[in-house]
This record gives C-alpha cells, structure tokens and sequence, in this order.
C-alpha cells in the first residue's frame, strides 16, 4: 500500500501534547504559551461550525485537539459518512491527512465539489493533494519519501493570508510520499511555500480562502502550527 501521510504517533505542536492513543482523555501539559486566548473567549464574526473531515488517519486527533484549544464548534467526519451532511451548518472545512491516494478517499472529492466557494477550506497533507487533483494538479511519487522528515520551508509569496503572520522561513514536520513540484500546481492556485528542492509546501487559491498544506501543522516538528490553524479559523466566508 502507497502512503501519502504516514500514520505516526507523536506529540502536537509547539509546547503543546496529546495522548491520541485515548482521545477521551486529553490533556496539555508544558504549556510555554501562557499568552494564548482560546477563540472561545474572543468574537468570531461570521464562524458557523468547522467541519473536520478524517481520512482515517490518527493525526486527525491531533488536528482536533489544537481546534480544542482554539475554542470553536466543530464536527468530524470521516470521509465514508460525507453524503447526508448539511453543509449551511458549516463555515469552514479542514480536510486532513490519511493514507493512499485522493481518488481512494471515500466521498472526499465530492464533498469538494459540492463545498460552497464562499467558504474557507484547508486541506493538511492528502487534503491538499486533493484540492489540487480537482483542479488538475499532477501528483508525482517522491524518491526520496518524507516519513518523519523535519526540513526547513520558505515563503516565496510573503504575507499572504493565514501565512502573513509567519516568518520568511521556518521549520515544518513531513510524512508523505506524494506532492507536487511548484510547476505542477493548476493556475487556479499560486505557490505560497515550497522547500529547498522547490517541492510545494504551501498553496492558496488565486480568488478564494482555500488553502493547502503538505506538511503537518499539528506536529511537533512543525513550528507555528498553532498561530496557522487559529489564522484559518478567523479567516471569514467571503
């Protein structure tokens, strides 16, 4: 079987962990940013319900537990129970990692299809792979692969949306075996962050808050995931 996120075990990001092996009863533990505010204490103009679809991949828990901490309403999904979803009760969608191929996601493309364009989306990993796919992006198997690989990552479009806020470079936390080269992306999406070796990192849409992520934001190796995904969830339906 062909991975595109590898299944992994580990802590979240930055100062922050949780025991996915009991989801049920997570816990933060060295907290070094004691300046952090859940959203839940702030107002939110215009933030639904956030809509989590789970590939069936245990990072998911970890995505779930900083959208915990951030404060706001969500509901996952796995992507075999797509099809009844009312999608008025949602204004932001985050497509996360998982194994295989796009194609082989249960009912993910066609929720992408049916998602309204008004309202933000990011895709973590497969996720994003899977936004570029249906805009025609062409996937290419990687030599090396990125199993548990730490890499330094640039901006080579500087403050653009939920980035702006994050420096010129920094480092993020891989587990794929599948991405894309920056000629790769459709012209419907510009190249936000790449890595040394030009692979895309980072995409936004040229004309929506639809964003993509290859790396994982929640890891422990990723640095700013946290300020990442709090910068998506502000971001307002259009």
């Amino acid at each position: 079987m062909v991975f595109t996120c590898a299944v992994f075990m580990e802590l979240v990001s930055g100062a922050y962990s949780v025991d996915i092996l009991q989801p049920n009863k997570r816990r933060i533990k060295n907290v070094d940013d004691m300046n952090f505010i859940p959203l839940k204490n702030r107002f939110l103009e215009g933030m639904q319900k956030l809509l989590v679809v789970d590939n069936f991949d245990s990072f998911t828990y970890n995505l779930i537990h900083l959208v915990e901490m951030i404060g706001v309403d969500f509901e996952v999904r796995r992507n075999s129970n797509l099809g009844q979803l009312d999608l008025d009760l949602f204004s932001h969608l985050i497509i996360g990692p998982g194994p295989g191929l796009p194609s082989e996601s249960g009912d993910l493309m066609k929720l992408l299809d049916s998602w309204p364009i008004s309202k933000p989306i990011l895709g973590v990993c497969l996720g994003m792979q899977a936004m570029l796919q249906r805009e025609g992006g062409e996937l290419q198997n990687l030599s090396p692969v990125f199993h548990g690989a730490q890499s330094d990552v640039f901006q080579r479009k500087i403050g653009v949306g939920i980035f702006k806020e994050l420096p010129q470079s920094f480092k993020v936390g891989r587990y794929h075996s599948w991405g894309f080269s920056a000629k790769a992306v459709p012209n419907s999406y510009q190249t936000i962050v790449t890595d040394a070796e030009d692979l895309v990192m980072a995409v936004k849409h040229t004309g929506l808050d639809w964003y993509g992520v290859q790396f994982h934001p929640e890891s422990i190796m990723t640095e700013h995931g946290l300020k990442l995904l709090t910068a998506f969830v502000q971001t307002k339906s259009q």
